[in-house]
């Protein structure tokens, strides 16, 4: 269904901001091209907008992601976002090769999160549900390969595991 350790990562990077940028739509915007690398125990990866697709079903315009190991030119996800307001939402997910349309997007990211902010986001599809609970710990400055960042560390709960990341 989801993995949530990608998840998790992606939180991270998402709400972290480089002390070198200068608003968040430095460090997060959704354009064709754009690149996030990081490093996990896995290993380095990076997620790329790769294009605005309308995806369909009556569910409008969103990006297609792809998720990358370092090295590798096919994704080994990809998923299809929307920026609606301050937040963003998954629509849907390619899974064996094909492109499942989530019944209704969900929340994975919102900007302007603060430390002891939580949410609740659910994934429907098919008739089931998986629920995520979200919440936002304190901010920390995390050193990395890449620069030092102001990060607040991001708890995300629900099936099949729990993972802390930031």
């Amino acid at each position: 269904l989801v993995s949530l350790t990608v998840w998790g990562l992606f939180l991270a990077h998402g709400f972290g901001q480089s002390q070198d940028a200068d608003a968040e739509s430095d460090w997060f915007t959704l354009e064709p091209g754009d690149l996030w690398a990081f490093e996990d125990p896995a290993g380095k990866m990076s997620i790329r907008v790769l294009e605005e697709i309308d995806v369909g079903e009556g569910k409008g315009r969103a990006h297609k992601v792809g998720w990358f190991m370092e090295g590798q030119e096919t994704p080994y996800q990809v998923e299809y976002w929307r920026k609606d307001g301050p937040d963003y939402l998954v629509v849907g997910r390619e899974i064996g090769g094909r492109v499942l349309i989530f019944d209704e997007p969900y929340l994975f990211l919102t900007e302007g999160v603060k430390s002891g902010d939580a949410w609740q986001s659910a994934i429907k599809f098919g008739g089931r549900e998986l629920v995520l609970n979200f919440s936002a710990g304190e901010k920390e400055t995390i050193e990395t390969g890449v620069g030092t960042f102001e990060a607040i560390k991001i708890s995300v709960k629900g099936p099949p595991q729990s993972v802390e990341r930031w």
